[in-house]
């Protein structure tokens, strides 16, 4: 008769047979070291303290005076001032809080390597969008109608991961059903037909920037449903298709197909051409900033919070605090090019402003891996990398126009957008993330492809933007954001969140329009 074996040699018979099965890399899982890297973003000890209304103005603070201020140093106050001094007007000065302008379009930099902390493409211009064209031309990229190689995105573009392989292209197509592919040629053709299509003004139903589309009540009505509901109601039911729109969504809104509008849905596909190209740089959007900071350099202020805002006679009085150092701004106009949802914890006497607290923003979470070098990781020089039904949009090689990339370190550009419908639910998440978690979820995605891939990883770091971009809910586009109109003279108001579509082309056009409204009193 045979002796039962004791709980404890059964337990090691069992962790031996998996050694066997597995190989010793098994446990190495378990005993992974931890990654390295840092959390950064916009200061939300600032933040929090705008909330609070707990900064204080010294009595003994100094005053100056400048013409024309500018709050906020994201591309739309950039392109305000830009425009101000392409109209050579010189009295202007732009403060940001941060210690590094450009907004959603910021980069970082580490040895040789730029990367980007946002926003990472620009398609080229359409005919509507004539101001992205002029600053391109002043920027060396476009000249007539060609545009340098160097910037323009080239092949191989995009795509996805699916049973276990990459395919071209971002659409699920591999093993897809013949209903799947009908079912997405006859959504294609729903979109040209709105491509083409004008409304009774004789203005293009879609176009960017979204000011100069149709007001044709047939087509702004769009915006009264969620997208999800319009599909249904036109008999969109494929489940890879209403993936890729969803993808489509959180990238460009961070938002999911319940989230947004019809009219913001439809937007996305048919404001622009079936086919175009991007210009993408190794620190994304970066590289416009870098060049309006050089022709703007005099005029920039960083780290300046505007912490109370207070219109006495005909004069702005902005409190400013600078690293515990309070100043006052007294300037006769100004432009607020800073998310509108802090003007009611800045403007004094204006916490009646709560149609500003109607504003949804969309948090991301963006990781840039530091790899030893493409070479060692066998990837294919792909620019967009996508992860079916990962858990974020995957990922850009910021290094696909350099030649030599695959011979030396390399970034990996991840993006994670938090679409659900309780934006404060995931600010919170974001908030409370550490480290080890937020590696998590990007190895996640990561690991499917390249199991191998975190041996190669040098560090991960991370921006967390609790309030990324502006979200358009059904109704904000068409009625919500047009009551967010200045309140005093003099007062004028850009950001991408005036349009609702926080995409560069429409930042640079809100803050065009408020210099030109400004410059209009002279």
């Amino acid at each position: 008769m045979s002796k039962d074996i004791s709980r404890r040699t059964f337990l090691s018979a069992i962790f031996a047979s998996i050694t066997a099965l597995l190989g010793s890399s098994y446990f190495i899982f378990w005993r992974r070291e931890k990654i390295a890297g840092s959390i950064v973003g916009p200061n939300k000890t600032i933040g929090h303290k705008l909330r609070k209304r707990t900064f204080k103005l010294s009595s003994s603070a100094p005053s100056n005076k400048v013409d024309t201020l500018i709050i906020g140093g994201g591309v739309s106050g950039l392109s305000a001032g830009w425009w101000l001094q392409k109209s050579g007007y010189k009295n202007f000065q732009i403060i940001d809080l941060e210690k590094q302008i450009g907004g959603n379009a910021k980069y970082g930099v580490s040895g040789r390597q730029e990367y980007p902390w946002g926003a990472h493409y620009l398609p080229l211009p359409n005919p509507e969008t004539n101001y992205v064209s002029l600053l391109l031309e002043e920027m060396g990229i476009k000249k007539g109608q060609k545009y340098d190689e160097t910037a323009l995105c080239e092949e191989p573009l995009e795509r996805l991961f699916i049973y276990n392989r990459w395919q071209n292209s971002i659409f699920p197509s591999l093993g897809a059903r013949d209903s799947t592919l009908k079912e997405r040629e006859r959504f294609q053709k729903h979109i040209q037909n709105y491509r083409a299509m004008r409304g009774n003004d004789g203005k293009k139903a879609f176009t960017i920037p979204l000011d100069l589309s149709s007001k044709d009540f047939q087509i702004t009505k769009l915006d009264q449903i969620s997208f999800s509901a319009y599909l249904k109601k036109h008999n969109f039911t494929s489940k890879r298709l209403l993936w890729y729109l969803n993808y489509c969504c959180l990238d460009d809104y961070g938002a999911t197909l319940e989230n947004i509008s019809a009219w913001a849905g439809i937007h996305y596909f048919a404001a622009r051409p079936a086919e175009t190209r991007n210009l993408v740089w190794p620190n994304g959007n970066g590289e416009i900033v870098k060049h309006l900071k050089q022709k703007l350099n005099e005029h920039i202020k960083t780290e300046m919070t505007a912490f109370a805002i207070e219109k006495i006679g005909k004069e702005f009085h902005i409190s400013i605090d600078s690293n515990g150092n309070s100043s006052v701004i007294k300037s006769e106009k100004l432009i607020f090019a800073a998310p509108k949802f802090l003007i009611p914890y800045v403007f004094i006497g204006k916490e009646k402003e709560k149609r500003f607290k109607s504003m949804v923003y969309s948090p991301w979470m963006v990781a840039n891996v530091h790899l030893q070098s493409l070479e060692q990781l066998d990837f294919q020089p792909y620019w967009d990398n996508v992860i079916y039904q990962g858990r974020g949009l995957g990922f850009i090689n910021n290094q696909h126009q350099v030649i030599t990339a695959n011979h030396g370190e390399a970034v990996f550009t991840y993006y994670h957008p938090f679409g659900g419908k309780n934006t404060l639910k995931s600010r919170l998440r974001l908030y409370n993330m550490g480290h080890a978690e937020a590696s998590g979820i990007v190895l996640e995605d990561l690991e499917r492809p390249y199991p191998n891939v975190r041996g190669h990883i040098e560090k991960i770091d991370f921006y967390f933007w609790a309030h990324a971009m502006i979200r358009p809910y059904p109704g904000y586009i068409m009625k919500e954001r047009k009551i967010l109109k200045p309140f005093e003279k003099n007062l004028f108001f850009a950001h991408s969140d005036m349009s609702g579509i926080s995409i560069f082309e429409e930042a640079q056009f809100q803050g065009i329009q408020a210099a030109k409204a400004l410059l209009s009193l002279a």
